[in-house]
């Protein structure tokens, strides 16, 4: 993904032409990549890759037993931006906030940002207290 925003920066500078940026991107996306996944490690195309992540949600939702509700729809694109810059837990934990207290706390950003990294898809965390409270974070 590095390379594509590299490629993206060279053409908005002026410095390559928008035929020179798709050749350079349609060679990319031939690429081949090893991928992670719970069975081990696979050989993929880039393109494939890239597809497969493009449309899918980081979705957050809490409800309180005082009857608060967050639901938050997260683009998995901007969490990996902000997983590079260093920002992604921040955004995470910024984005379920009621009033000063935040719902993710005893949650582990990393656990979340880890499988979103390795591409997994549904249920990551799902919990409920005893006082009634409900987290459920999940990719689709």
């Amino acid at each position: 993904m590095e390379e594509r925003m590299k490629i993206l920066e060279m053409l908005s500078e002026g410095t390559i032409t928008v035929e020179e940026a798709k050749e350079l991107l349609d060679t990319l996306d031939k690429q081949k990549v090893v991928v992670a996944d719970g069975e081990g490690t696979n050989e993929a195309v880039m393109g494939e890759v890239v597809k497969s992540q493009a449309g899918k949600f980081l979705r957050i939702k809490v409800a309180t037993e005082d009857g608060d509700r967050v639901d938050v729809n997260l683009p998995l694109s901007l969490i990996k931006a902000a997983i590079k810059i260093g920002g992604a837990q921040d955004l995470l934990t910024k984005s379920v906030n009621i009033g000063k207290t935040n719902m993710l706390e005893g949650i582990d950003p990393e656990l979340i940002i880890s499988s979103i990294e390795h591409g997994m898809v549904g249920k990551i965390v799902d919990v409920k207290t005893a006082d009634g409270d409900i987290v459920e974070i999940y990719v689709e």
